[in-house]
C-alpha cells in the first residue's frame, strides 16, 4: 500500500470488495484511486442501475480490432470516466489518458492514467494491461 503523507488520513474499502478477519480490507488514499480508476475500466456501461454512463468495460474492448478510431474512443470514455470518477481529488484539468495495443502484442491493451492529487501536490502515473480478457495489475510511478 502507499505511504500517505496527511495525518489521520482517510482508510476506504478496498476495491474488489474483501473481507478479512478483522472486517472488510482497506486502502490509502492513493491506493483507493488507483481502484477508482481499475472500476471506470471493468464496469460496462449501464452495468450500475443508477449510474448508466458509468464505466467503459475496457475487457469487451479486447474483441474489437484495435483501431486508431478505437484507441481514441476508449481514450475520451476513460478520460471522462476517470474525471468524473477522480472529482475532489485530483486536479481539474490534470487527468491525461493514452490507451492502445502494445507494441508487438496486438492483443493486449496497454493503458496509461495520469493525474495530479491535489490535496498532496502529486503527480501520479498508473498503467493498466489487459490481456486475455483479464486486467493485470496495475503499476505505478510517483513523481
Amino acid at each position: 500500500m502507499a505511504t500517505e503523507q496527511l495525518k489521520g488520513s482517510a482508510r476506504y474499502l478496498s476495491f474488489p470488495f474483501r473481507v478479512e478477519t478483522d472486517g472488510g480490507r482497506r486502502s490509502g488514499r492513493t491506493d483507493h484511486i488507483r481502484e477508482q480508476i481499475a472500476q471506470v475500466l471493468l464496469t460496462a456501461a449501464g452495468e450500475r442501475v443508477f449510474l448508466r454512463q458509468f464505466g467503459i468495460g475496457a475487457q469487451q474492448l479486447l474483441f474489437m480490432p484495435m483501431t486508431a478510431e478505437l484507441s481514441s474512443r476508449i481514450e475520451a470514455s476513460l478520460a471522462a470516466g476517470v474525471s468524473e470518477a477522480l472529482t475532489g481529488e485530483a486536479e481539474p484539468g490534470s487527468i491525461f489518458v493514452s490507451a492502445g495495443p502494445s507494441k508487438g502484442q496486438p492483443e493486449k491493451l496497454d493503458i496509461l492514467v495520469r493525474y495530479r492529487l491535489a490535496a498532496l501536490n502529486r503527480d501520479e502515473e498508473v498503467k493498466f494491461a489487459i490481456s486475455s480478457g483479464e486486467l493485470v495489475p496495475p503499476t505505478q510511478e510517483g513523481n
